[in-house]
């Protein structure tokens, strides 16, 4: 064996922290709508809501920072909710999913054209251009993307976990 790949079997093995991840972050125009949008169409829960100031406004990368967060929870899936008050939030395009960073979040649902019809209810957007079935690891997928109100990507799934 190299020193090389002595190097790389090394590096695998060396785990300093078992990490886990802790939530997904998203920023929101309308924090009652997001709320109402996840805990509808994906059954999420309020768990934790702050008004949070100056005192993340370093983590933040802001000179100074007046936002409200709120945790919603899934099973041991968090996403956490960003409205911003100051400074104001900015809006881009929508992200191409070949942008390198963030392009979705992933949900799995018994049902995806009913999860579909509950997201356009609650106001999201349905890409209907988007909609995929097919055969992976023996099972039979579907697979659709959806808007949040905030033109969030989130990409739902019917089948198994995979990995």
């Amino acid at each position: 064996m190299t020193s090389a790949e002595a190097a790389a079997t090394n590096e695998k093995d060396e785990v300093a922290v078992t990490a886990m991840l802790s939530h997904v972050g998203v920023c929101v125009s309308d924090l009652a709508a997001s709320k109402l949008f996840y805990s509808r169409v994906f059954g999420f829960e309020e768990t934790y809501s702050r008004r949070v100031g100056n005192d993340f406004a370093r983590l933040m990368q802001r000179p100074s920072l007046d936002v409200e967060v709120c945790v919603l929870t899934l099973g041991r899936q968090r996403i956490e909710l960003v409205h911003h008050y100051s400074p104001d939030p900015v809006v881009e395009p929508v992200r191409a999913t070949n942008t390198i960073g963030y392009t979705h979040v992933a949900i799995y649902v018994p049902d995806v054209a009913a999860t579909a019809a509950l997201a356009e209810h609650h106001g999201g957007r349905v890409l209907w251009e988007t909609h995929t079935e097919l055969d992976v690891a023996g099972e039979h997928r579907e697979y659709l993307y959806v808007m949040d109100p905030d033109s969030v990507r989130i990409e739902l799934i019917r089948g198994l976990p995979l990995g």
